[in-house]
């Protein structure tokens, strides 16, 4: 957590930024290969999946998000939490609830002031109209999506995809296009390492020159 807060700077200042500042906490998940998120909301003492499938909705949160704490837990092994995970190993594929302990755990240490709320608030599958039922490729778009988009509302949040059914495969051409968006973002990012190999990829086979491709690390 210590390191994304500190990839995490402000263009204004280039300053480090503590957990205080944040309202929103972003967990991208892989289970089963599926990407979802989970979204701690401080302010707003709330804990979000953000899940694109629909065909198990019925089921309880956890039922369909055992493993989330898993997955959770080896993240937070550098966060100091040893003691909590050694208690709770034997159950930690049991309840989703165990995660809200480990990262209530890690606001404590921080000596956050929501720490102790944030341990006992409600977990909530965040409602969207676009779910998806027979997309088993696209999670990982969504999940992107979703948390460039999601501004922790309770309500009224859309993303810009059109529901799975909408006329003229509507929802997988914004798909595609998301996709596109997310890897010349990725790979033209300053902070990729191999990005002038990209660059010059780019000017021989594609003819792209100049402040198309920009080259600049900090």
């Amino acid at each position: 957590m210590e390191l994304v807060l500190k990839l995490v700077r402000f263009k204004e200042d280039r300053k480090d930024r503590k957990i205080n500042e944040y309202d929103l906490v972003f967990l991208p998940i892989i289970w089963q290969r599926h990407f979802y998120v989970g979204c701690f909301n401080i302010k707003h003492s709330r804990v979000g999946v953000l899940d694109n499938t629909v065909v198990e909705d019925t089921l309880s949160i956890e039922e369909k998000y055992d493993g989330w704490v898993e997955k959770l837990v080896s993240i937070l092994k550098t966060l100091y939490v040893e003691t909590m995970l050694t208690k709770c190993h034997t159950n930690i594929c049991k309840n989703v609830k165990l995660q809200q302990d480990a990262f209530a755990n890690y606001l404590r240490i921080k000596k956050h002031p929501m720490a102790k709320i944030m341990k006992s608030t409600p977990i909530v599958r965040q409602k969207m109209d676009w779910r998806t039922e027979s997309n088993g490729i696209g999670c990982g778009i969504f999940a992107m999506r979703h948390m460039e988009t999601y501004m922790g509302q309770m309500t009224g949040w859309e993303c810009g995809l059109a529901k799975e059914d909408a006329p003229n495969d509507l929802q997988q051409k914004q798909l595609n296009d998301l996709r596109i968006k997310y890897i010349a973002k990725i790979l033209l990012h300053s902070q990729n390492e191999n990005i002038r190999n990209v660059a010059k990829y780019l000017k021989k086979n594609l003819g792209i020159r100049g402040n198309k491709c920009n080259t600049q690390r900090p």
